[in-house]
């Protein structure tokens, strides 16, 4: 009869014969090439995918802070139109925000919005003018606004007759 050992069913290789008694090799704690060269791989996929969404994060950011400039130019030649007065909206190059307020409505109380992630880069016909809408909504010149984004740069036009706002991306 043949009886299985410890020492038998164990690979030569994990054995060592010490002083006439055979002693099983300790095993080394610390990682191997393949386990550390894994976890590597694992973490900079993971912090790839982080820095690829917060460039996203920016860029939709910044068409939103384009939106809400846009959304309130349109709001100005509304209220213009409605309340049969002048609305105007101040362009700050030196503090990069934009205010506005109109005497009739909401009590003359001036509202500041502070752009975060666009600058403003120049404004036709003269930088330190308000941008200002007639009680026909129409206003008072053509207006060219030139805006810079960390990714695009961008001019928002409006038309001397009607008072349509247009927006242009990516110019030169």
């Amino acid at each position: 009869i043949y009886t299985l050992s410890l020492h038998d069913a164990l690979p030569i290789s994990s054995w060592q014969h010490i002083n006439g008694v055979f002693a099983m090799n300790e095993k080394k704690n610390a990682f191997t090439l393949l386990e550390t060269l894994t976890a590597l791989s694992v973490i900079s996929m993971i912090l790839m995918f982080f820095i690829i969404n917060f460039n996203v994060f920016s860029k939709i950011s910044e068409k939103q802070e384009i939106k809400q400039l846009i959304n309130d130019l349109n709001y100005n030649r509304n209220m213009a139109i409605s309340s049969c007065s002048f609305s105007l909206i101040y362009l700050d190059f030196d503090k990069n925000s934009y205010s506005f307020k109109n005497p009739v409505v909401d009590n003359g109380r001036k509202q500041q919005v502070k752009l975060k992630h666009l600058k403003f880069i120049y404004k036709v016909p003269n930088r330190y003018e308000a941008v200002i809408f007639t009680p026909t909504g129409a206003p008072s010149k053509g207006y060219a606004i030139g805006i810079k984004g960390e990714h695009k740069k961008y001019e928002i036009t409006i038309q001397p007759a009607t008072g349509k706002v247009n927006l242009k991306e990516d110019i030169k």
